[in-house]
């Protein structure tokens, strides 16, 4: 069974990243991007800092956050006002670490939505 999200040990907290199927749409705004061709940026390694942190952003979204990125992005919200919304553990960990670390999470909770994963392809840990 193919499970749609990602459990990640991140700058020393465990977390799950899910973009849910139904906020695809306020993802790809957000991004700017599709989310195949996203996925496939980052898996082919041409990706920059701003394409991690708002995978990881999203991803890590609650419900009412993602209903703010929504509404911002699907109202043609400048990509500059989205990313001023702040996760500080995301944002944190990416001032301490090599984003590129990241990269691999990032392809993995994009695929987890696209797809779906197998459990064991579902976990990430950053070593903290």
């Amino acid at each position: 069974m193919l499970i749609d999200h990602v459990k990640a040990r991140f700058g020393g907290k465990d977390v799950t990243f899910k973009i849910p199927r139904a906020d695809l749409e306020a993802f790809e705004s957000y991004t700017g991007q599709n989310s195949f061709a996203l996925f496939t940026s980052l898996a082919g390694k041409t990706w920059g800092l701003g394409d991690v942190s708002r995978v990881l952003k999203f991803a890590m979204a609650n419900a009412s956050e993602r209903r703010l990125y929504r509404t911002l992005a699907l109202t043609g919200a400048p990509a500059a006002r989205l990313d001023g919304i702040k996760n500080n553990l995301v944002d944190k960990t990416l001032a301490a670490n090599a984003p590129g670390d990241y990269v691999p999470l990032c392809v993995s909770i994009i695929g987890a939505s696209l797809f779906g994963l197998d459990p064991e392809e579902a976990s990430f840990s950053d070593g903290s």
